[in-house]
Order: C-alpha cells, then structure tokens, then sequence
C-alpha cells in the first residue's frame, strides 16, 4: 500500500512538473506574447509539498525537497514576483495616499486616490442588482503629475489622459482624452465632480 501511495505521488509530481515548465517555456519562447495568449499554468508549491511528502513517508533523503523547490517552475516564478507585487501594493496603499477623491458620476461610484509614488488608483463601481449579467467594477492604475491648478493623470497603457481641475471645494476632471484604443471597456469621467474623501487618511 505505501508503495502504491508512493508512485501516486511521483506520479502527480511528474506530471506537474512537466507541464508547468512546458507551459511556462512555450510562453516564454513563442514569437508573439500578448494579452490574448495562453498564460503559463502555475500551480506554486503543489510538487513541493508532494516530494515533501515522499520524503516523510519513505525517509528519503531531506536534500530531496530543497531540489524540488528549486526546481519547480511555479514556485520560482511566484517568488520572482513577490517583491514586485509587494512593491505595487505599498505603493496605492492607504498609508501611502496623499490625497483621497470621491464621486458619483452618471450613478457610477468613482474613488480615486493619489500617492506619494506619484501613482493613482481610480476605482468605478456600478450599482448592480445581483441578476444583472454587467460590469460591476473597474479599476485603473497609473501616474499623475501636478500641474497648473490639479493634477495630470495617464493610465499604465498610456491609452488615456485627464487632468483635474481644483474648484468648489473639490476637483473636476475637465479633460479626458483616448490616445489610443483600448480592448476594456471604459466610462468616461469628463466633467466629473469629485469630492475630498475624509475616510482616507493622508
């Protein structure tokens, strides 16, 4: 019975190991990566864990483990990114904002906040009823500079500029402009009143 257990294992672990790293080498190594292309499969720590367990249960070798770590496609491709998601998340944290917009424009709900970074994180959120098969939320991130009387902002694909206004206590976007087209469906915030947000902390 162990013995069956056993190959079960190294089983499942050959054949997540084969096709995590063919995936991920065919993602890597293909002419043309986009957005519409298969992304590689990722299954972080899953072959780990199942040497792991051959491990412990035939008291094999311990250097066994380590080997399968740092060979598993998924594992190492999750920690190549920790640093840079962790990165991204201070940078539009709540400890970070500077300053805090809030708004509804055309019944959609829109926050925006800026950060010391000099990024933005706006978020559009439709009051949806929970039959209706639409867009609930959208969010966008990207880059904002002051400029005379607001601020400039321009989403990470560069496909959309505005720029805000300082008045009435508030701001107001008085510019929103598409450079270029884009796939994901977007509503448009021109002439959209945004509030100071007194629930984000600066």
């Amino acid at each position: 019975m162990l013995i069956l257990i056993s190959i079960i294992l190294f089983l499942i672990w050959l054949l997540i190991f084969v096709v995590t790293w063919l995936s991920g080498l065919l993602y890597l190594y293909r002419p043309n990566r986009d957005e519409t292309g298969p992304s590689p499969l990722v299954l972080p720590f899953v072959a780990p864990c199942l040497v792991t367990l051959l491990v412990v249960v035939n008291d094999l070798p311990k250097w066994l483990i380590g080997v399968a770590f740092f060979s598993d496609f998924s594992s190492l491709l999750v920690l190549a990114f920790v640093p840079k998601l962790l990165r991204e998340l201070w940078e539009t944290s709540r400890f970070t904002c500077v300053l805090g917009l809030f708004g509804i424009h055309e019944s959609v709900k829109v926050t925006l906040t800026l950060h010391r970074s000099g990024k933005y994180f706006l978020k559009k959120k439709w009051p949806r009823e929970f039959w209706e098969v639409e867009m609930i939320e959208l969010n966008e991130e990207g880059t904002y500079t002051a400029c005379e009387g607001g601020f400039e902002l321009r989403d990470v694909e560069l496909s959309t500029r505005r720029v805000l206004r300082e008045k009435e206590g508030g701001y107001w976007v008085v510019v929103e402009q598409e450079l270029k087209d884009c796939p994901k469906k977007r509503h448009s915030l021109f002439n959209c009143h945004l509030e100071v947000s007194k629930d984000i902390s600066e």
